[in-house]
């Protein structure tokens, strides 16, 4: 140093050590910036995009030191910018990348029912307690923690995963729960083997679904009418189906699925094929009774919005009404009768007014075929709640229309 200064002089040894410090401080904050910023990408991407994402960060930063040791204030400038750039650039495409249904591969048949139901689109529900707190047990296995609920049509088997959605938006699942924050996804099945006249497309898909499951233990599959999956996918060439596809990656805790089929559909496709079967234990979900079905309409219809409300009385005769329609199921051939009704008074109803509907909606959605027929649907209605007073608990039993 002291050679230095006899050479060149106090004054420039003076300014090639305040330079020299202010490059090395430059680099010192680079570093902690491109420290700081791989760790806030790492916490929302994984390892492998963390790398590519920085470096572009890194190269800049290079440039930045360069331009700063080089007295060049304006490309130093341009190069901070630069910097602030890539650090939020980098950032977004890693959460981007991080969401599930953001990979285009997989969004055409999927739907996260979660964001569905911060959306509105699923309500509260009651009635399937019970089946609400096995399919949680059986979710919450190491091994195999998959559920299969089995019901007949129109008993409601969507509503678990609905319900299941509705809760997690709003947060009422506790830490040690298997729903805690997880991601209820959809896969449409009928979407899913869209467009896969090649083998290896259908078997990329299921890779993919199950690399994401992977990647991301939040992640539940809900499939309706699993048992498609049962035989699904075969072709000519290969019998190897996507129920055969998912076996090892379901046996190992890997991927969880929530299905939902019928007792028929379950015994014709997915109970002859055991391996499969032994992965999916089954929830059944029984047809409400009258009363719990009474109970379970009641909630549903107070929740709805619109000109048209529909009363207990209502709801009772479309229970009443609906009990000769064997081939059919509770709720949901109670809820035709119901939606008829409402459909024909949202017709005729003037746009200024409301309406509250009655028994009389109810007998005449049944039955539109003559007045006569309305009257006698009427009378066996009041007989059936005389008969029967505390069939419907909480209706006013007396409370008749005119």
């Amino acid at each position: 140093m002291a050679e230095l200064t006899l050479r060149w002089g106090a004054p420039k040894v003076a300014a090639v050590a305040y330079d020299m410090s202010r490059a090395l401080l430059v680099v010192g904050v680079g570093v902690l910036a491109y420290e700081a910023a791989s760790k806030v990408i790492n916490k929302v991407a994984d390892e492998k995009m963390s790398k590519k994402l920085a470096a572009p960060l890194l190269i800049s930063m290079s440039f930045m030191i360069v331009a700063s040791t080089l007295k060049l204030p304006k490309l130093q400038a341009q190069f901070v910018g630069l910097c602030i750039f890539y650090v939020w650039v980098s950032i977004g495409v890693s959460i981007w990348a991080k969401d599930p249904l953001k990979a285009a591969a997989l969004h055409d048949y999927m739907v996260d029912m979660v964001e569905q139901a911060k959306g509105g689109a699923y309500r509260s529900k009651i009635g399937y307690e019970d089946a609400l707190k096995e399919v949680e047990v059986l979710m919450n296995k190491n091994t195999k923690p998959n559920a299969l609920l089995l019901a007949h049509p129109g008993v409601g088997k969507s509503t678990i995963p609905e319900t299941i959605a509705y809760k997690i938006a709003t947060a009422q699942y506790p830490s040690r729960s298997p729903f805690f924050e997880a991601k209820l996804i959809q896969v449409n099945f009928t979407d899913l083997m869209a467009d896969t006249v090649y083998r290896g497309t259908l078997e990329k898909r299921i890779q993919e679904m199950t690399q994401l499951a992977k990647k991301d233990p939040k992640v539940i599959y809900f499939i309706d009418e699993i048992h498609k999956l049962a035989g699904g996918g075969t072709t000519t060439e290969s019998k190897v189906d996507v129920s055969e596809m998912l076996l090892p990656v379901m046996a190992r805790g890997e991927i969880r699925i929530i299905g939902a089929t019928t007792p028929d559909d379950y015994n014709r496709s997915i109970a002859t094929k055991k391996p499969f079967a032994r992965r999916l234990p089954c929830v059944l979900i029984n047809e409400p009774t009258h009363a719990k079905c009474f109970e379970m309409l009641q909630l549903s219809y107070s929740q709805m919005q619109g000109r048209i409300k529909v009363s207990n009385r209502a709801i009772a005769a479309a229970i009443v009404f609906s009990k000769d329609v064997p081939e059919r199921y509770f709720p949901d051939k109670a809820i035709d009768i119901i939606d008829n009704a409402i459909s024909h008074a949202e017709l005729e109803l003037d746009d200024t007014k409301n309406e509250t509907l009655s028994e009389l909606h109810i007998a005449a959605a049944k039955s539109a075929s003559s007045q006569q027929e309305v009257v006698d649907l009427l009378d066996s209605f009041w007989v059936f709640l005389e008969k029967n007073p505390n069939y419907f608990p909480g209706l006013d039993t007396d409370d008749k229309v005119d």
